[in-house]
């Protein structure tokens, strides 16, 4: 019985490494929960009715509802153009020793803005603007944020190895920049892959959902 056990357990640690890594990791954690901090924000700040709010988000809107009527690939770069922002400022956060403390604020800006458009969508156009958000922005907003949350997690990391460094603790370090890199270019596969995602759904769903 216990040779059993102990080689069911050695192959659920072979086959879950990455996995319990990543939970068992606090700045993933931290990062994770910040994200969610932003969306319940973004949704709860939309009750202020405040004329910054309203500009933000009405803003927002038209520009993902005006990309169903473009052509495929300006839909595709318009899709691909907030993420990769926010994508890009978590990036070079990860080259500075102050981005272990400023990071975090990335997630919880795209999460916030993500919370804000939901609200807005409801409050002006109730179930109507419900259904366009699952249908539409949904799954671009879940994989564009993953990117980002991936990325942020990295930053932190690199962030980390650079403040360690200057401050004499570690001279060499496993994580360097060329793991740096590839590991966000792996993450900025979610953030294609969502405006590619939203790009086959606008071309979809056109007009199913008029406002």
């Amino acid at each position: 019985m216990t040779k059993i056990g102990i080689k069911r357990t050695f192959n659920l640690h072979k086959y879950s490494t990455q996995l319990r890594e990543i939970i068992s990791e606090w700045k993933t954690i931290i990062t994770l929960s910040v994200a969610i901090l932003g969306l319940i924000c973004g949704t709860l700040y939309g009750k202020g009715e405040g004329e910054l709010y309203k500009t933000i988000s009405e803003t927002l809107f038209l520009k993902i509802f005006n990309s169903e009527s473009a052509e495929s690939y300006i839909s595709l770069i318009t899709n691909l153009l907030y993420p990769t922002i926010f994508f890009i400022i978590s990036f070079f956060c990860g080259l500075s020793a102050y981005g272990v403390f400023i990071s975090n604020f990335i997630p919880f800006s795209y999460s916030m803005l993500i919370g804000m458009v939901t609200y807005f969508l409801y409050s002006e156009y109730k179930l109507k603007g419900l259904a366009f958000f699952v249908i539409n922005i949904l799954p671009f907003s879940a994989l564009s944020l993953l990117g980002i949350l991936l990325v942020t997690a990295e930053s932190i990391n690199m962030s980390q190895t650079v403040l360690s460094v200057l401050s004499n603790k570690n001279k060499r370090s496993a994580y360097n920049f060329t793991f740096y890199y590839k590991n966000s270019i792996k993450c900025y596969a979610f953030v294609v892959l969502s405006a590619m995602v939203k790009t086959v759904l606008d071309r979809l769903f056109i007009g199913l959902i008029s406002f």
